[in-house]
């Protein structure tokens, strides 16, 4: 929070900037386990992305909330389990396209995340 007010003010004093939040996909569903508290601190970032996007919506501050799927990454390397993972390049790519289309809110890679994304918002949480 405090490195987002720190950019924050540093793009006030600018006259613009582009702050890019990174939260994940499990931040929109609760997931039983370990990941709880993983889950709870991304759907947190994810929230206050939402609300730093409504209070600069008129600029010249522009927010973005990257919310990513399994991408390979040394993070995942851990789960032996983790279905649906993308190499580390397409992940990256499909992450630096949406930061520079600056759309606000983005899931990456688009598919098949962001349809699972909306899935996962209906289903309860022992079935994510």
């Amino acid at each position: 929070l405090v490195q987002i007010e720190t950019a924050l003010e540093m793009f006030k004093k600018s006259g613009s900037g582009h702050l890019v939040l990174i939260s994940s996909v499990l931040g929109n569903t609760g997931v039983p386990g370990g990941k709880a508290a993983y889950c709870a601190s991304k759907a947190g970032m994810t929230s206050l992305g939402e609300s730093l996007r409504a209070e600069y919506d008129k600029g010249p501050i522009r927010v973005t909330v990257i919310e990513p799927g399994y991408i390979e990454s040394e993070m995942t390397a851990k789960s032996a389990t983790t279905m649906l993972m993308v190499d580390n390049e397409t992940g990256v790519r499909a992450m630096v396209e949406a930061i520079e289309k600056e759309k606000g809110r983005a899931v990456v890679p688009r598919w098949p995340w962001a349809p699972l994304t909306q899935v996962m918002r209906l289903l309860p949480p022992k079935y994510t």
